[in-house]
């Protein structure tokens, strides 16, 4: 099991029962706010008629994300860094060991 580090950038708990957690609003990028109103929305819309809210949660979490392309032997290949602790995945790489730039 792979752990990586992340950072919170918002937390929204409640632990009441028959309290939902608010949707984000005025967060800077405005889709986060409109992904945060839909499931909001679905999840109340899913559960509350056949369901008891006994607890709540929604979280923003901000995770590093790199995509680096680059050419070898002519062809095209890309791969992500990911993570605090810079981990790398890639589904298409030339060789399966000797890497040089990592």
């Amino acid at each position: 099991m792979e752990v990586i580090v992340i950072s919170f950038l918002f937390v929204g708990l409640k632990y009441f029962p028959f309290l939902q957690v608010y949707p984000v609003v005025n967060f800077p990028e405005p889709s986060i706010s409109q992904a945060s109103q839909n499931a909001v929305v679905q999840h109340h819309t899913q559960f509350a008629s056949v369901s008891r809210l006994l607890r709540q949660r929604q979280t923003i979490e901000l995770i590093p994300l790199t995509k680096v392309e680059y050419e070898w032997q002519g062809k095209l290949y890309s791969y992500y860094v990911y993570g605090d602790e810079n981990r790398v995945y890639t589904e298409n790489y030339p060789k399966k060991c000797c890497c040089s730039i990592m």
